[in-house]
């Protein structure tokens, strides 16, 4: 009797391994620009930097939806005041 339930569940996984979906990948941002990617629980962070020189930083969900805004830095204006603590 445990032979034959063995054999019976070999052969309903091999089914089941046999019948199994394949996903094709999905792109979840166009970002030509990107200069940094990392992984961060469910979401997948994005760094870039845009023709103007400004610097973003983006979350984008894995499961899909609008990308999070984590930080955006304007360039810096040549000959303008250096940023807060620089000498």
């Amino acid at each position: 009797m445990g032979r034959l339930l063995g054999t019976l569940l070999a052969v309903a996984l091999s089914f089941g391994a046999a019948t199994t979906a394949h996903a094709e990948p999905v792109a979840l941002l166009d970002a030509p620009r990107a200069t940094a990617v990392g992984i961060a629980g469910d979401e997948v962070i994005v760094g870039r930097r845009a023709a103007d020189g400004t610097i973003r930083v983006d979350a984008i969900p894995t499961a899909g939806g609008a990308p999070r805004a984590l930080l955006s830095l304007r360039a810096p204006i040549r000959g303008g005041k250096p940023p807060c603590g620089s000498p």
